[in-house]
């Protein structure tokens, strides 16, 4: 009874935890689209127009990827925070 009680809990928890770490990728993904959106809105530039996508290679610049890695640094931050306290 202890052993199935123990295994199912630890079945459950590599569930969720695969669960958290497959939503990472497209949670970063989103962070980088926003701030490549409004790093080139904010910009003045003739080579993009406010009404059209921005091509994912423009977002690769340094200003975008420092400004995400500062986000990404923050978020891994707070999410560590439940297991400190």
């Amino acid at each position: 009874m202890a052993r199935s009680l123990l295994v199912s809990t630890f079945i459950l928890y590599f569930c969720v935890t695969f669960a958290i770490q497959l939503l990472e990728v497209p949670i970063v993904r989103l962070f980088e689209n926003v701030i490549c959106d409004r790093y080139y809105r904010s910009v003045e530039s003739a080579s993009f127009h406010i009404h059209s996508d921005i091509d994912e290679k423009a977002c690769k610049i340094s200003g975008v990827q420092d400004e995400l890695a500062k986000l990404v640094g923050w978020k891994v931050s707070f999410d560590a925070l439940p297991g400190i306290f």
